[in-house]
């Protein structure tokens, strides 16, 4: 109820005059409908737009647009969404599907900020250069790694709190990124590292079920580096060293990448982030209108119109492999790899669909 919360804002807030209690309880419909509120939102935002230009109507879609922003109007659309009615049928495949369905113009009208999965994007990998590779890599929108790194950024801003300076930038990358390359968002140099090690301490973060809000690094592990292990040793009585910590962590995304892997039956071919991200430069951003970030010698730097290189995306890919200790022209797992974090039933089991190398 804390990220999800305001999806429905904006659009009550504008029908009813007021802000009420319609949002909290359309977030309670997506929950119990197991509906992704991020998703809808970028689903209302492509409707309206579709709308206003004439895409769709309401006897296309059999939805009440003037009605936008009131409960009666989520209620119909999610309803419309889970039990596959009429329009809803083809909102169920989720806002990239359907608007290829409906074609060229509709496609154009979903914006570019949107992850692959259809949902909401927060820290844009064109001006968090290291969350290009956590955006292609993750199965859905990481958003408590990619706030890891946007997150810090924004404090250091001053846009949310606490606020840290440009040392506190310097020990977060080099505790927890692996070096301070990796807080100078103008190369892209350091940053395969930074997305290994965000990912293994993330998965162990949210394993644990540490709300990356509460617990971002520039609000408490900035001040205290080792409190996660206190944490899992208090809990569980098992004492992890910083060794110890990473190889849970590395465990853990060796498992969802083996996983993921099984399921899609490819490995680099789907590490991909849509074409917007190489072609489209950057305008705005989550929290950081004028989209600065730190630079080389800390003094802020716009990302403003930046776009991701693709020979140096693939480049980034090609470090994270190695690091990952994966095939890196197919992206697979390792069965060395694997057996060396005591997963050789997994290895085993990818070994069956020759998805181990």
């Amino acid at each position: 109820m804390c990220a999800s919360g305001p999806f429905y804002e904006d659009f009550a807030g504008r029908y009813y005059g007021e802000l009420n209690e319609v949002p909290f309880i359309a977030n309670r419909m997506c929950d119990d409908y197991g509906l992704d509120t991020n998703v809808v939102m970028v689903i209302l935002d492509w409707l309206s737009r579709c709308r206003q230009n004439g895409l769709l109507s309401d006897k296309q879609t059999d939805l009440p647009f003037s009605k936008l922003g009131s409960l009666e109007f989520i209620e119909d659309l999610l309803r419309k969404i889970t039990f596959r009615e009429g329009f809803g049928s083809i909102l169920a495949e989720g806002p990239i599907r359907a608007a290829r369905e409906l074609g060229s113009s509709a496609e154009d009208l979903l914006g570019d900020h949107i992850a692959r999965d259809g949902s909401f994007a927060y820290y844009l990998p064109r001006i968090y250069i290291a969350n290009s590779l956590l955006y292609a890599l993750e199965p859905r929108q990481p958003n408590s790694m990619t706030s890891e790194i946007g997150g810090t950024v924004l404090r250091w801003l001053g846009t949310k709190k606490p606020q840290i300076g440009s040392e506190d930038v310097d020990f977060i990358a080099e505790h927890f990124w692996g070096s301070r390359l990796a807080a100078d968002f103008t190369t892209y140099r350091g940053k395969a590292m930074a997305a290994k090690m965000v990912q293994d301490r993330l998965s162990v973060k949210d394993s644990a079920i540490l709300c990356h809000f509460s617990w971002h690094s520039g609000a408490i592990e900035l001040f205290r580096t080792e409190i996660i292990s206190e944490i899992l040793l208090a809990v569980t009585g098992v004492r992890y060293d910083k060794s110890s910590f990473y190889r849970l962590g590395e465990r853990i995304s060796n498992m969802q990448r083996a996983a993921i892997v099984r399921d899609r039956r490819y490995g680099r071919a789907g590490d991909v982030l849509p074409e917007f991200c190489f072609t489209t430069p950057v305008k705005d951003a989550f929290l950081n209108p004028d989209l600065l970030v730190p630079g080389s010698d800390k003094q802020p730097v716009t990302r403003k119109g930046s776009v991701i290189d693709r020979e140096q995306f693939e480049l980034m890919k090609d470090e994270y492999y190695r690091l990952r200790g994966w095939d890196v022209d197919s992206g697979l797992q390792k069965e060395s790899k694997l057996c060396e974090l005591g997963l050789e039933d997994v290895a085993l089991e990818l070994r069956k669909g020759n998805l181990v190398r």
